[in-house]
């Protein structure tokens, strides 16, 4: 995607040392505002630090990509991470990025994993997670990395959507509130295009 002379929206995405993003088309699921004033796109999109915590907190209820609470209450019984019953069953600090960080971690991970919930660990709750904050959250990463970062859990995204499907999927996408579904994907695909955007800044 970039801007043409005449200001409209291309969908040729050019991002250095990247050939080729098997999963950008010509269909996007939204194009951001034009002002004609400014003469630019206007791009917006919800928080990373939000998101991260809203994820954390429909995990700890339970459904989120078909997983189940339970895992997460076992970690943190057997005490051996920084792991807190309160952290799940009372989700406490619910805005605190630190805390949703916690819950996403590698010794969480490992712990589940120990504890026979491979699913929990390996499925988007823990890894995919994990490497979206820090293609958001870590300095000194690439364009490059930072997208192949992220595509995991675009991926895992896409994969529960169904656009074809009618009457059309409902108030939940496989555990996902719809809601933070659209805003995780629309965060996602809206930082590919700001690579773009900013090109004539240079």
């Amino acid at each position: 995607m970039m801007i043409t002379p005449k200001g409209k929206l291309t969908v040729n995405i050019k991002i250095e040392h990247i050939k080729k993003i098997s999963w950008i088309s010509s269909i996007y699921l939204h194009i951001p505002a034009y002002s004609a004033r400014r003469r630019q796109y206007e791009v917006s999109c919800i928080d990373s630090s939000h998101l991260l915590t809203r994820m954390r907190r429909k995990c700890c209820k339970g459904g989120l990509d078909g997983c189940s609470n339970t895992a997460w209450l076992t970690v943190a019984k057997y005490g051996r991470t920084n792991f807190t019953v309160a952290m799940t069953e009372c989700i406490i600090d619910q805005m605190s990025v630190p805390t949703a960080l916690t819950h996403f971690s590698e010794s969480a991970e490992l712990e589940l994993i120990r504890n026979g919930y491979v699913r929990e660990a390996e499925l988007p709750v823990c890894r995919d997670f994990r490497q979206w904050w820090k293609s958001e959250d870590d300095p000194g990463i690439s364009a490059r990395n930072r997208i192949q970062m992220r595509l995991p859990l675009r991926r895992r995204l896409l994969r529960n959507l169904n656009l074809g499907q009618f009457p059309p999927q409902g108030m939940f996408v496989a555990g996902w509130p719809n809601q933070l579904l659209e805003a995780v994907m629309l965060q996602l695909l809206l930082n590919h295009k700001r690579y773009n955007l900013n090109y004539r800044i240079f």
